[in-house]
């Protein structure tokens, strides 16, 4: 499929027809990620960032992975250890 670029502010925009964007899994305001590569410019669906709860990251420390405490020496500033 041919499509024109429209200016939109001081860079280029792309319309993607309906069918092609529901076909893609894309809608108005989804995040996309670029890349550019030696066939030319590649348009996908963001993946979303992966949601972390504190339990399960403290969950996962073991003995095996456990740092050493550091000593940081007197406080330098108002800190408080």
């Amino acid at each position: 499929m041919e499509t024109v670029l429209a200016k939109w502010g001081n860079s280029l925009g792309v319309r993607i027809p309906k069918a092609m964007a529901a076909d893609a899994g894309l809608d108005a305001g989804d995040a996309v990620s670029i890349t550019q590569s030696a066939e030319g410019i590649v348009i996908k669906k963001a993946q979303p960032k992966p949601q972390y709860r504190l339990a399960d990251l403290v969950s996962r420390i073991t003995d095996e992975n456990r740092h050493e405490a550091t000593d940081w020496g007197q406080p330098q500033g108002r800190e408080i250890w």
